[in-house]
């Protein structure tokens, strides 16, 4: 999968990308939104793990224009400072999914799993779909 890392701390940038091409995943990485939707409009992203803070952005507030976009990504939400709040309004707002910081690349690695799986069989559904 080609995977975007949008967080505004370059050490999480190197560690996260190094673990998604460790897994045998083409990573991207933008430290803010303008970054992240050049990346976006240039490379077939299929994941985006994006942290809720990006210095003095919001994170979240890149879901609302990633669907007004019409753009194609599944979304995993990080976030150090994690409250059931930020995450109910990270999947209100479109998010896939939720991850808490600090996390170890076994976490990655279980989420893409499940978001993989999904997509199987969506695209299963589809195909029978079209054969009805």
């Amino acid at each position: 999968m080609n995977i975007l890392v949008v967080d505004d701390q370059p050490s999480v940038l190197k560690t996260t990308a190094y673990a998604l091409k460790s897994m045998g995943h083409q990573a991207f990485t933008a430290e803010n939104s303008r970054q992240a939707f050049r990346i976006l409009e240039e490379e077939p992203i299929d994941v985006m793990f994006l942290d809720v803070m990006l210095g003095r952005e919001q994170g979240l507030d890149m879901l609302p224009e990633l669907k007004q976009r019409d753009m194609e990504v599944s979304v995993i939400v990080f976030t150090a400072q994690a409250s059931i709040e930020s995450a109910v309004e990270a999947m209100r707002r479109g998010a896939y999914d939720y991850i808490q910081k600090p996390f170890v690349p076994e976490d990655i690695k279980q989420k893409l799993a499940r978001l993989a799986q999904e997509r199987q069989v969506r695209t299963r559904v589809r195909n029978l779909e079209g054969q009805v």
